[in-house]
């Protein structure tokens, strides 16, 4: 989320986009989106404001290993779950790995590239940050740190839909 919102700072310095930029500007498939939908701006979302759930409610019927639940998540899926969201008129701050989801899937989307290509222009080739990466090379792979819970190893999360949520890996470096 960190990266997404670097991304967002650079676009907005870049004069690409302001705060107030909404999905329906950012999304050509925002057309289908509720109009409600529409009006959310990159601001409310980047600051859990916007009424957009933490996750999307079609996400577990996608679900095909618990263990990586956004894996098998698709933009289609997306696609369904935000054409009838309608977020509430007054809504309360809630995190949101929803949000950060769509806005790096949207800025991607603004900027005709991947997420992973946007974040390596804009954010981690100017930081020299050569050793974080969406897509692993075998070395990355191999000095890949597996996850823990209650002290027991679990599968790292894959998200290729919600990149802008979390997919980024990378050494202490």
């Amino acid at each position: 989320k960190t990266f997404t919102a670097a991304i967002i700072a650079d676009m907005i310095l870049n004069k690409e986009i302001t705060l107030e930029t909404t999905i329906g500007d950012l999304l050509p498939a925002a057309k289908d989106y509720p109009p409600e939908l529409r009006r959310v701006t990159v601001g409310k979302i980047a600051t859990h404001s916007s009424g957009l759930p933490r996750l999307p409610g079609n996400l577990f019927a996608t679900v095909k290993d618990q263990a990586n639940p956004y894996a098998t998540y698709t933009p289609q899926d997306l696609d369904a779950f935000l054409r009838t969201f309608v977020p509430p008129a007054d809504p309360k701050p809630e995190y949101s790995n929803l949000g950060f989801g769509l806005l790096g899937y949207a800025l991607a989307a603004k900027t005709g590239k991947s997420y992973e290509q946007l974040v390596t222009e804009r954010v981690l080739t100017p930081l020299g940050m050569r050793d974080t990466s969406i897509t692993l090379s075998e070395s990355q792979r191999s000095r890949l740190a597996p996850g823990h819970a209650g002290g027991k190893v679990v599968a790292n999360w894959d998200l290729p839909t919600f990149p802008g949520a979390g997919a980024l890996r990378s050494t202490p470096a």
